[in-house]
């Protein structure tokens, strides 16, 4: 099942700087940039059968509107999560969030901004 990567954050400039990285380690994968999570459950409710669609999600915690938790959140009650990788992508170094993120069961990662070539690598996406 090829995957599909989803870039959720409220900055254009990080969102390009993001997709650069991830397409120098997978240059053949689908991306799809949302500027908020409402943005982002839209396209995720126009998906015809989300349940065959491999999704790996990047979501930013500090949104306005929605935040990466409520999001996190509207997924678990509302989508079927068997085929998403969510990895949280936050400046945040607070052990607040790093802590929740781990007790996500939703939550594949919590990764420190920036992203980097070598934070790609080790996600081990390219196997996928």
């Amino acid at each position: 099942m090829k995957a599909t990567v989803i870039l959720i954050d409220d900055d254009t400039l990080v969102n390009l700087i993001n997709r650069k990285m991830i397409e120098r380690v997978l240059p053949n994968v689908e991306i799809r940039s949302f500027l908020s999570a409402y943005e982002a459950l839209d396209f995720f409710y126009s998906l015809d059968n989300l349940v065959h669609q491999k999704l790996v999600i990047f979501i930013d915690i500090n949104m306005p509107g929605m935040n990466g938790w409520e999001l996190l959140d509207e997924i678990e009650k509302e989508l079927p999560h068997e085929h998403l990788e969510i990895h949280l992508l936050s400046s945040s170094i607070d052990p607040g969030d790093i802590g929740k993120a781990e007790n996500n069961a939703l939550v594949k990662s919590y990764i420190i901004k920036p992203l980097n070539v070598e934070k790609v690598v080790r996600l081990g996406l390219d196997s996928k």
